[in-house]
């Protein structure tokens, strides 16, 4: 699920294929259930507009949708990835998708669809994806218990690989002036790093119980 930037709304993706975008004040829903996947919806973000949301699935697509009419705004290729987790540049002109294979690909979020590249960048599934608000760089997460930054415009990994977890890194995210990143991990801790190199800034500094 996620939240618009706003807050006036929270979309949900759910195992039966399916979308839907809540009306935060009063919790009802803003159109019907939308229907484009064939299996569990994994990931839902909106673009700035926020009118607009892209979904990532199972079966390996990543729709576009205007949440306010329930129509999809473009379409995308089927892959063999099945898809975990989607995120939005801040224009909203490219989606970015982790899979459950450890690949990532950035979406031409236009008509067309046209996947723009297509990375293997993790040794188990992606988990989390993220694009600095500055749209400049991008961040994944994985099983594999690392967190990689990558050039949002080549696909090109920056700095080294952020290690340190004992587990699973479960979210990746970006601070708002795109200079820090923060990763979560089934390990019980939050570690924060650098978004130009890669490098940790102090130890794991909270320890969830």
């Amino acid at each position: 699920m996620n939240f618009s930037r706003d807050g006036l709304y929270l979309a949900t993706g759910s195992r039966d294929g399916t979308v839907s975008v809540w009306n935060t004040d009063n919790w009802h829903r803003v159109v019907r259930a939308f229907h484009g996947h064939d299996d569990w919806v994994k990931g839902v973000a909106f673009k700035s507009d926020e009118k607009h949301i892209a979904s990532s699935s199972s079966d390996g697509t990543v729709e576009p949708w205007d949440f306010k009419s329930g129509r999809l705004s473009g379409v995308s290729p089927r892959l063999s990835s099945r898809m975990t987790s989607v995120a939005l540049t801040v224009d909203g002109e490219r989606i970015i998708s982790g899979s459950r294979e450890g690949f990532v690909h950035t979406w031409n979020s236009s008509p067309d669809g046209e996947t723009k590249a297509g990375s293997f960048i993790h040794s188990d599934e992606v988990t989390s994806v993220a694009i600095s608000p500055c749209g400049l760089r991008m961040a994944s997460a994985s099983i594999d218990k690392n967190a990689i930054l990558w050039d949002a415009s080549t696909g090109d990994q920056i700095g080294l690989r952020m290690e340190g977890h004992e587990r699973t890194v479960n979210c990746v995210s970006f601070s708002p002036d795109s200079r820090r990143l923060v990763t979560s991990s089934s390990d019980g801790t939050i570690r924060l790093w650098d978004a130009e190199t890669t490098s940790p800034i102090g130890g794991p500094t909270w320890r969830m119980v």
